[in-house]
């Protein structure tokens, strides 16, 4: 999913606005020719594996290579950057998590055939969360996944964390963007309904965090595989970097269809995790959880209204699911 601004402003700051709805077209043609000849150029021994298209999401394009590997490469500029992301942080994090992320095997440079950096990564079995839901101990293995990742970063001893001015941050800095999506979204006759509103308020009236801990950036439920509703593996690290973890937690409304399994999975988390809460602490989390749910909801369903109707069943169904109520929530 991309709700990153397509530019900088004149500042060098980022925009505050959305680039326009719909999925943006590829700036360099990328196929089956060009993954061979950069393969023989940087990786000859791979190069006599088959390859196939596979998939293409906003940034990238899949091809599998052999039976067990995929190679990931950049279908435009502003994805260069996320790839580079992912060669230099995936090898750091695989440690400490307990489901298999794709950790690259061959890291492709920028050259002469291709401007961009690209990646041959693991192929993982499995069906995407949007296919397949998540059943009870996949729903148990995500809060733990999470709560492994969302580490205290530390600055000696963890590599350099990759900036990233959209996910992490305080929540309020997506005012402008969630108000040109619900504005896009009454123009396409779906308007968010009212109490998607009081949560997106209730989450931008809360204290900032203090919290830097590491992130996936991008967890929603085409980026999560499963097998038979147990979790097999979380993808496309391209937004990976440190801050608030609230960013990642709009993901238990996201990935999870029941109700109760959500609630508890939000309180096997708040066990698990590595910084301590007090109770108002936690509760503020969560608040801002739900309101990045709400904006990730929101964009997904702008932008699948445009051109991209798996994008608009996620977005309804992350909706749907922040109307169920949540436990041990005072108010929220």
């Amino acid at each position: 999913m991309s709700d990153r601004p397509e530019r900088a402003g004149a500042t060098g700051q980022p925009e505050v606005r959305l680039a326009p709805v719909g999925s943006p077209t590829a700036e360099i043609p990328v196929d089956t020719a060009l993954v061979h000849r950069l393969l023989e150029t940087q990786a000859v021994a791979w190069s006599k594996l088959s390859i196939e298209p596979f998939d293409e999401g906003w940034d990238n394009r899949m091809f599998r290579l052999g039976g067990s590997h995929l190679v990931r490469i950049p279908r435009r500029q502003s994805a260069d950057i996320l790839l580079r992301n992912e060669q230099l942080i995936l090898p750091f994090l695989q440690s400490r998590l307990n489901i298999p992320i794709p950790v690259p095997v061959i890291c492709g440079q920028p050259g002469p055939q291709f401007p961009w950096h690209w990646s041959v990564i693991p192929f993982f079995q499995g069906e995407t969360v949007s296919r397949q839901p998540l059943a009870r101990q996949g729903v148990s293995a995500w809060a733990a996944f999470m709560a492994n990742l969302h580490r205290p970063y530390h600055s000696g001893a963890d590599p350099t964390a990759p900036t990233n001015p959209y996910r992490g941050v305080d929540i309020n800095v997506r005012q402008t963007s969630m108000a040109d999506r619900v504005q896009e979204l009454e123009r396409l006759g779906e308007p968010i309904p009212d109490q998607i509103s009081d949560i997106w308020q209730l989450a931008l009236s809360q204290p900032p965090s203090p919290l830097r801990v590491w992130i996936h950036g991008d967890p929603h439920a085409r980026n999560v595989l499963c097998n038979a509703g147990s979790l097999s593996a979380v993808i496309d690290w391209g937004d990976v970097t440190t801050g608030d973890p609230a960013s990642d937690l709009g993901s238990f409304w996201m990935l999870i269809q029941d109700s109760p399994m959500r609630n508890d999975a939000i309180a096997q988390y708040l066990a698990m995790i590595r910084f301590p809460l007090t109770p108002s602490e936690a509760t503020s989390l969560m608040r801002r959880a739900r309101g990045w749910a709400a904006f990730y909801g929101a964009t997904l369903l702008a932008t699948g209204l445009a051109d991209h109707p798996k994008h608009a069943a996620m977005g309804r169904s992350t909706i749907k699911c922040l109307m169920d109520p949540v436990a041990d929530l005072p108010d929220a």
